[in-house]
Order: structure tokens, then sequence, then C-alpha cells
């Protein structure tokens, strides 16, 4: 377990830091406008609605489209290299930050905007400052949103929080987080409000509760202002939420108000921007000819391949401008990371908990057919994994959520190979994003090119390599942390018997006992009744004689067993113990839990 509460905080802060200098590492692996879209989004946060209040200049180009005046180092020309995937991103130094250009990438009310007004005031004369500044700021709200659900949460939300996050942010979630792509934001948004509302459920005290509600709101407001997909996304994951824990939330009916707020929220937001409606003619933006597509085949074919967009995320797909690709190494340990946490999950299921992860499963699914169907195109054209992203940690979340009132945690050895296999996966992944805009995709494998693009002023290739492992390793050691330690199923616990007197002897004549009757006493558990007096026995003895009263022999030293053992009983030889475990607290680190109850007597039964 987490060892105690010093060793627990300081896990935390080894961990946050581990995780802030990741974020830098990505940050700076790439050069502006390398995430995807981001020439657009960056045009956006230069420029923000209204323009003219940010002072920025407006025109119309020769296409009738409206233009804004941005540096050239994050217009359009910023992707250089997006063709030439043998090439390095070294043109992008050749950019001026001064020189203005029009670009016609920019939101025109198609997102909420509320991302895009934030992040402009980090907006300096030094592009290249402002853009790590505007990177990190999202790594900031992603470290201090999870210390806020750990300390909120306890010990069982922060193991929660670990397994989800290595179940679903590596390697596209990871690289998002240290980007200025507005799906970070949902993603950290979401996830947070999930997790907020895990803890709302089972919060004991007001500071808990207090915190929970100020971490759903924080969660679902990051969220909302960044993406309007986010909206739904944040829908189901309340409702999630709520099917699992809806006993607990029946005691706290108070509490179902968040939740509900939650909802209408997220319908304020999926209809505040046209980002939806923009979804629905992308084909033309795209310059693809569908009109000779037949609807019925379109649909078998993307059902047949629509997995594709959920592993996508894992690395299957290319990351950054789709252009770096990743090799095998990221996407199979990371789909196995993620299915082997899902499944281990859910060896605590209930009906609540089997229709939450059902109902999550259907929408991944069902979303993108949608999306496909309606506009006739076919998986791998303009929808992309990203847009599924925010659901996956709720899908996993809902897997691993502890029910029965106990916790849920891997074994040591299963976090450590856990632990290997994510490392693996992410060590990878930064090498293959790294070469890809260092010396290109078939550059030196191991960044020994002689003259690779750099960030300004920033380390080597190979040093934020090793600089970047190093810190993951560190940051997913977490799971190894939260682990129970032991390997073994709780085995059986047998009392220990107390005075062990011999069988009495059976004196000739008398009736015998046959083998398997319920009379027959263990003698490793036979204690003698206490000797009362002789008033107290005929004052407590019965109107009518037994047929055969119990044999008073005295205990081996003469005198009889004042204190009987307690755990003597009837074993019936077909009816063996039940097993005992060892009950762990939940929900908070420091509360004492209102009963301690045999697992199979949990303190909130289950359907």
């Amino acid at each position: 377990m987490w060892g105690g509460r010093l060793p627990g905080i300081l896990s935390g802060l080894v961990c946050a830091v581990a995780v802030l200098v990741l974020g830098w590492v990505w940050a700076i692996a790439s050069p502006p406008s390398s995430s995807p879209d981001e020439e657009y989004h960056l045009a956006s946060i230069w420029c923000p609605t209204p323009y003219q209040d940010y002072g920025c200049q407006v025109r119309t180009d020769g296409h009738g489209r409206l233009t804004v005046d941005v540096p050239e180092s994050i217009g359009v020309d910023s992707l250089c290299w997006r063709a030439l995937l043998k090439s390095s991103a070294a043109c992008a130094h050749s950019l001026s930050q001064e020189v203005q250009v029009p670009t016609w990438r920019v939101d025109q009310g198609a997102y909420p905007g509320g991302m895009y007004k934030v992040m402009h005031l980090l907006v300096g004369e030094d592009v290249y400052q402002s853009l790590l500044a505007q990177r990190m700021l999202t790594v900031v709200i992603a470290v201090l949103f999870g210390a806020g659900v750990v300390i909120v949460g306890g010990r069982t939300v922060g193991r929660q929080l670990a397994y989800l996050v290595l179940g679903s942010y590596l390697p596209l979630g990871v690289s998002l987080v240290a980007s200025v792509n507005p799906s970070g934001w949902s993603l950290i948004g979401v996830t947070t409000a999930f997790l907020a509302m895990v803890s709302l459920a089972y919060a004991d005290r007001r500071w808990r509760v207090v915190g929970s509600i100020a971490l759903v709101a924080g969660g679902a407001l990051v969220a909302g202002v960044a993406r309007t997909d986010a909206g739904p996304f944040l829908v189901a994951a309340g409702a999630a939420v709520v099917v699992i824990y809806h006993r607990q939330f029946r005691r706290h009916l108070l509490r179902l108000l968040v939740p509900a707020l939650l909802g209408v929220w997220g319908l304020i937001v999926l209809f505040s921007a046209s980002q939806v409606a923009a979804i629905q003619s992308p084909a033309a933006a795209a310059g693809i000819d569908v009109s000779r597509r037949n609807a019925r085949l379109t649909f078998v074919q993307n059902l047949e391949d629509v997995l594709g967009l959920v592993a996508g995320n894992y690395g299957s797909w290319p990351l950054a401008q789709l252009d770096a690709p990743m090799p095998s190494l990221v996407h199979v340990p990371a789909l196995l990371v993620a299915g082997g946490i899902c499944l281990y999950g859910l060896r605590q299921a209930t009906i609540g908990k089997l229709l939450a992860v059902t109902t999550i499963m259907v929408v991944v699914v069902a979303l993108p057919l949608y999306l496909l169907q309606v506009t006739l195109l076919r998986v791998g054209e303009v929808v992309q994994p990203r847009y599924l992203l925010p659901l996956l940690p709720v899908l996993v979340g809902c897997c691993v959520a502890p029910v029965f009132g106990r916790q849920l945690c891997l074994t040591r050895a299963q976090a450590l190979g856990v632990w290997a296999a994510v490392s693996l996966a992410h060590c990878s992944a930064l090498l293959a994003y790294l070469r890809r805009f260092a010396s290109g995709v078939d550059g030196p494998f191991f960044l020994g090119d002689p003259n690779p693009w750099t960030w300004p002023g920033g380390p080597a290739p190979v040093v934020l390599w090793a600089v970047g492992t190093i810190a993951f390793a560190v940051a997913a050691f977490a799971v190894v942390i939260v682990s129970d330690g032991s390997d073994q199923i709780p085995e059986r616990v047998a009392p220990v018997p107390q005075a062990v007197s011999p069988a009495p002897e059976v004196p000739a004549g008398a009736a015998q006992v046959a083998p398997g009757d319920p009379a027959l006493v263990s003698s490793a558990e036979v204690t003698e009744p206490p000797t009362l007096p002789k008033e107290s026995r005929e004052a407590t003895a019965p109107t009518e004689e037994p047929a055969q009263a119990p044999s008073e022999e005295p205990a081996e030293n003469g005198t009889a067993d004042a204190s009987p053992d307690p755990e003597s009983r009837l074993v019936d030889p077909a009816d063996p113990p039940r097993r005992r475990y060892a009950t762990p607290t939940w929900p908070g680190d420091d509360a004492e839990p209102a009963r301690r109850a045999h697992p199979d007597q949990s303190q909130d039964p289950q359907d």
C-alpha cells in the first residue's frame, strides 16, 4: 500500500515532479504546429474571437475566405516539413517570428473559444517561449487535477487514477496533454470529472464532499471551454458513475444534483458552438468525393474497421500531424495493458457496473459509425482516434471501479508487469517521435544525426529521450506503489486452538456417535463448559431433564476452564469453515469504515 501518510506524500510529490518533467520533454520534442491541427489552434490562440478586440488584422483572400495575420512561424507555412517524412523539421527555423502572414486556418465559432482566450494570456514576442508556456500550462492543469483527485478521493481513487491513465493515455494522450490541442483539455476535464464523481459517491466527510464537487465543476469547465463534443462525454461519465454507485447516491439524494447539473452543462456545451455541425460536411473540405459510394457497403466496411480508431489511440496510428508513425513496440504492449487492466477490473462485477461498461463500449463504437455514415466517409478519413480518446479513461475507469466496499488492486507481480510494459511502450514512442522531427523517420535510430533539429536552446534529442524515459518510468512506478505487495490470494484463517483436552472416555454400553453426525465435535476445538455453583445450576436447570446430560469431566489440570473458547462450535465435515479475508478500508485514508464485514457481507450489497 502507500506505506503510511508521510511515505505516501513523498511518493505523490515525486510522481508529480516526474510528470512535470515528462510534460516538458514532450513539449519541446516537436516544433510549432506539430500536434493535430495545431496551426489552426495556434492561429486561434494568437487571434481569438472577436479578432479586433485582440488587435488582429482581418482580411478576405481571393477565395472569399476570412483571414487573420499571425507570425509566419505558426502559420500554414510552418508545416514545411509535413509532407517530407524522411526529412527533419529544420525548415521551421527559417520561418520568421516577426513577419506577419495571413491565414484562413482560424476558429470562426466552431469551438467554444474559452481555451483560446486563456492561452492568449501567454502570448509574447518570442513564439517558441510562448508556445512552451502554453504547452506546459496544460501539463500543470493535469498535475493539479490529478493531485486533487488523489487528496480528495483517497488511496482507492488514486489507485483507480493510476490504472486508467496507464490504460488509456499512452501514447496519444501523453502527446496531447503536452500540446495546445483542445483535445488535451477535453481529455483532462472528462477524466477529472469522472474520478471526482466516484469520490463523491463514497465521500464520508464534508471536506471530501466539497472537494469532490469542486473537482467535478473544474473538470467540466476545462473540458467544456475546449471542445463541444466534450459535452456528451461529460454526460456519459456522470451517468456511468450513477449507474455503478446508485445505492450510494440513493442514500444521499442531494448528491444526485451534481450529476444532474453536469448533464445540463454537457448539453449546453454541445450546442454552444458549431463544431458538431461542422463535422457533417467534412468530405468537401478534405477533397474527398463520396458521391459514388454505396451507403450499405460503406457501413459494412466501417463496421469491420471501426475498432481501428480505438487502437489508434494506443499507437497504431501515427502521432503529430499523422506523420509520426509508431512502431508495433508501442501499440502492442499498450493494448495488452489496457485489456489486462479492464479484464482484471471486471472480476468485481455488478449489474450496474456491467451496464455502465457495456453502454460506454457501445458509444465508443456507435459514435464514429454515425459520424462516418452520415458523411459516407470511411475509417481513416477525417474522423480521427483522438475524437474518441476522452471516452477511453471513462471505459477503463468503469472496469476498475471498486464495488462491494472492497478495493481492487493489482498484486505486486502484476503491477511490475504493467510498469515494465508501459515503460517499454513509452520509450519506443518517444524515440520514434523525436526521430521524426530531429532527422526524419529514416534517420539514425538512436538520434545520432550530426545536425538534428532541436528546440531553440533545448538539449540534444538523445538527452531528451533519456530524461523522458526515466521520468515516465518514475511516474508510472506509482502503479507498483499502490499495489498490495502480494501475489497470493488470501488464505483461509483458522482459529488458534486454546487448551486442547483429550476426548473423554466413552463408558462401555454408551451410545456411539456415528461419523458425520452433527454432534461430532472436532478434537482440536473441544472445550469443556465452565463449572457453575450448585445454586446456579439449580436455578437455571430446565423443568424437564434431558434424555442425556453432558459430561462434566475435569480438565487436565483438575480445574474447570472458566473462559471457554469463543471460536468453539460444532463442525460438520461436509461444511468446512468459510474463508476469512482482510477487508480493506474504503473510502478514505484516515476514515474508519462503519463496519468491517465479511466480503460476502458487503457494507453495500450490489445488484
